[in-house]
């Protein structure tokens, strides 16, 4: 019960697709199972609650299978990537039906709502059809997360170490919950929307708790606008620490802190291409935010 498609063809006795059509989910084919019942139940998810290791994939959505949210619960650990084929659609790989002019090809589409004409072409983007990937409590893992134009991605309690990459829609870490991680790519979806269809989250990495690196030796990389009204975590003494953005804009209520710094080190806690929305509290010096430690452990920007 994650996704239907209804797709008709006619084949002559050569073997030839003389005709092609998407059918409409309540249109009613005799020789059909399909009743509009069986249509009716909530789309497929995941709920990780242990352990979870795969040599490759611990978890592969493939490409007609919708997954709407997958759950990873406090104390789960997952080794392997999640990845998700659904709707990967780049450079023209989805299965187009044929009309009378064979060289010309159809695009499939996606009935969604109420009323049967309601669709979009499958290779658009639309907002209700991304999977939510969750990570609710302490949960770790170690991994590659990969769903650069149909997944989102979100810390909402707890803390995440995540020793991977992530390619999609969207991160966000809500109020209360940390993401300690390495590299991270949102993609912005605004020339992909599907006809009447908006989502201004796309192509941002939404902070409203904490993030940073996994620890001094590494580094946390955005490719994207980071967002953030939350806290900035940097790390002293190390070969890095620090967050390297493409772009930022700290909101009211950002901070930032340092973690073993000792009294008048001078820290890098923020690179990027350009910082937007701070009081002259830190230093800002060619795209790097510093900080000065004038206490252990802790020091504080403020964002207008």
């Amino acid at each position: 019960r994650g996704s239907y498609l209804r797709y008709q063809r006619d084949v002559d006795e050569n073997g030839n697709i003389t005709s092609s059509s998407n059918i409409p989910l309540n249109f009613v084919i005799e020789r059909d199972s399909i009743s509009e019942d069986d249509l009716a139940g909530p789309m497929g998810s995941l709920i990780v609650n242990g352990k979870l290791y795969g040599r490759d994939h611990a978890v592969y959505i493939s490409k007609n299978a919708f997954v709407n949210n997958i759950n990873v619960n406090g104390g789960a650990r997952i080794k392997g990537d999640i990845v998700s084929d659904w709707k990967h659609f780049d450079n023209g790989l989805y299965d187009g039906g044929w009309g009378d002019d064979k060289n010309q090809g159809k695009k499939l589409v996606i009935q969604y709502g109420s009323n049967s004409d309601d669709y979009f072409y499958y290779d658009g983007y639309h907002k209700d059809l991304v999977t939510q990937l969750n990570f609710n409590g302490n949960t770790e893992m170690q991994g590659n997360i990969i769903g650069s134009d149909n997944m989102k991605m979100t810390v909402n309690s707890g803390t995440l170490r995540h020793d991977g990459s992530a390619d999609v829609v969207n991160v966000k870490v809500n109020q209360g919950a940390t993401l300690l991680g390495k590299s991270y790519t949102v993609n912005d979806m605004s020339g992909r929307m599907a006809e009447g269809i908006s989502d201004d989250t796309t192509g941002k990495f939404i902070n409203h708790g904490t993030i940073g690196a996994l620890n001094e030796d590494s580094k946390l990389s955005i490719d994207g606008t980071l967002e953030s009204d939350g806290r900035l975590l940097a790390y002293s003494g190390g070969s890095a620490g620090y967050i390297e953005v493409s772009n930022a804009k700290l909101l009211a209520g950002s901070t930032a802190d340092v973690v073993n710094a000792r009294p008048g080190d001078d820290v890098a806690v923020l690179k990027a291409g350009s910082i937007t929305g701070m009081d002259n509290v830190a230093s800002v010096e060619a795209g790097t935010l510093r900080l000065d430690t004038y206490g252990a452990n802790s020091s504080e920007i403020r964002a207008r």
